[in-house]
């Protein structure tokens, strides 16, 4: 029988969750699915493993590549997928028993594009305790708010917690070798669809690790926040978006290139003058930002300060920023 979703799972060494996380989606209350887990070059007993657990569930199918990253190991999953329905989720995260069966018959009743439901963040090693109902009410968004939602944050980037029609997604794929795909990812995906019908329910749960690669530090996080940044403008420049959302632009450049941009550097401790350099340039060249352009964005103050200071002096950002530097290492030792 067809699938009518088609799950696609990417996979690196992360046996310790993976058996946890396969539970919550064999668990759905819907049923009809096929479960592709894209093990991307996996060094620990990941594939011995899946294969057992792969034996007594039919839906469940493995596909072993490469090592290439989650952008590469999704790919691998799209081109084998049979369902008019497709899904992402992360091998270390939790799925509610009614997410599917939510999803699909929001999905069928709306005619949307995609559906997207919201997510609830829990510490590793805690319970992901799922709260009964969210603060906002069900909505449809046409496309356009939908990426206007989607730039100021009002939405969640990431890809694990939607549905979408295969007819959405076309040959559509992820940047592959980089760092916060979901973002670039999600900004093409809404330029181009008609409608997103966000569901006002928390149903993926989103762990969170302490050694997770973006909880550290590490150069190519900068430069990557550098390359999505210019390939989101690429986006909205060559659709007929642009004009009208070039404010909402400036506000995500402010908060993924200036605030968590900077914060990276805290993070790294040292500082590096020249990383600083380059976000400070992509900052006034890629993100359009000027102080004039920063007063008008409905910003709180607290990222006002991180963006503002940099731009109205570099040696005003350094002090900021070794301020802030300084209050970590203190949070650090206690």
């Amino acid at each position: 029988m067809q699938p009518i979703v088609s799950i696609i799972l990417p996979s690196y060494n992360d046996l310790s969750y993976l058996e946890t996380t396969l539970r919550s989606i064999t668990a759905q209350t819907f049923t009809n699915f096929e479960l592709i887990i894209v093990d991307d070059g996996s060094s620990d007993e990941t594939p011995v493993r899946l294969r057992s657990l792969i034996a007594a569930d039919t839906r469940l199918r493995y596909a072993r590549r490469q090592r290439g990253g989650v952008g590469a190991a999704r790919n691998t999953g799209m081109e084998q997928t049979r369902g008019r329905f497709i899904a992402f989720v992360d091998a270390d995260d939790l799925w509610h028993p009614t997410f599917l069966h939510t999803l699909v018959n929001a999905a069928e009743n709306s005619n949307a594009d995609v559906v997207q439901c919201w997510m609830h963040g829990f510490a590793d090693g805690t319970p992901c305790n799922f709260p009964p109902t969210y603060t906002v009410a069900s909505k449809g968004l046409p496309g356009p708010e939908a990426l206007r939602a989607l730039l100021t944050g009002e939405l969640p980037a990431s890809v694990c917690c939607r549905l979408y029609r295969r007819e959405s997604l076309g040959k559509m794929r992820f940047a592959e070798g980089l760092v916060y795909e979901d973002l670039e990812f999600s900004v093409r995906l809404m330029a181009s669809i008609s409608r997103l019908q966000v569901v006002p329910l928390a149903l993926y749960g989103c762990r969170q690790r302490q050694r997770g690669i973006r909880a550290q530090y590490a150069p190519f996080l900068v430069e990557d926040r550098i390359t999505i940044v210019q390939r989101i403008k690429d986006t909205l420049q060559q659709s007929h978006h642009w004009p009208a959302l070039r404010a909402e632009f400036q506000q995500l450049a402010a908060r993924f290139l200036g605030r968590e941009g900077f914060k990276d550097l805290i993070r790294d401790q040292s500082l590096d003058e020249f990383l600083y350099q380059r976000l400070l340039a992509s900052l006034k060249i890629d993100g359009e930002l000027t102080l004039g352009a920063l007063r008008k964005l409905p910003i709180d103050q607290g990222q006002r300060k991180w963006v503002g200071l940099p731009l109205l002096h570099p040696s005003l950002g350094r002090v900021f920023l070794n301020y802030q530097l300084r209050r970590r290492q203190k949070r650090e030792k206690v």
